[in-house]
């Protein structure tokens, strides 16, 4: 029996954000991983309606910081008049999280959609800059042994340099 059958709701996705967090807290300490609350930048004239910007990990290493934005759904790609692409709410997500991160650090602010791999999935890593700071989107192999999953983990954080 599969895990996703057994959890029902939101419980596979936050065990997925979970897994990375804690697994970057165990194996990379140095890189302060957290989730971590981002400032809207408004002070408190923000107003009441607008959502926390609570990330699902963040890694930093001096002046390199790396939003990760963790998806565990059963597609990663969408259509969009026969094209595929990503979710504009989760590439507005990442997107915002970055934005107003940059605001806050002293330093370069990247950020990362890390999906779990859906089996038909054929996308597995892309990079692009925008606007002054790179994006990513990885898929992260859960079909494998831990030292696989711990390899793709590992070169993630390796981007921190």
């Amino acid at each position: 029996m599969r895990l996703a059958d057994v959890l029902n709701g939101d419980s596979p996705h936050r065990l997925y954000e979970k897994f990375i967090l804690e697994y970057y807290r165990k194996h990379w300490s140095w890189l302060h991983p957290a989730a971590r609350e981002i400032d809207h930048g408004m002070g408190d004239s923000a107003p009441d309606f607008l959502p926390r910007m609570l990330t699902d990990v963040t890694l930093a290493n001096g002046d390199k910081c790396l939003i990760i934005d963790a998806k565990c759904y059963g597609t990663i790609l969408g259509t969009h008049y026969d094209k595929e692409i990503l979710s504009p709410a989760n590439l507005n997500q990442i997107f915002s999280y970055v934005m107003h991160a940059a605001n806050a650090f002293d330093g370069e602010v990247s950020g990362m959609l890390l999906y779990a791999k859906a089996e038909d999935a054929e996308l597995e890593s892309e990079s692009w800059l925008e606007l002054g700071h790179t994006y990513h989107v990885r898929t992260l192999d859960l079909n494998q042994d831990f030292a696989g999953i711990a390899a793709q983990l590992d070169a993630i954080a390796e981007l921190l340099g």
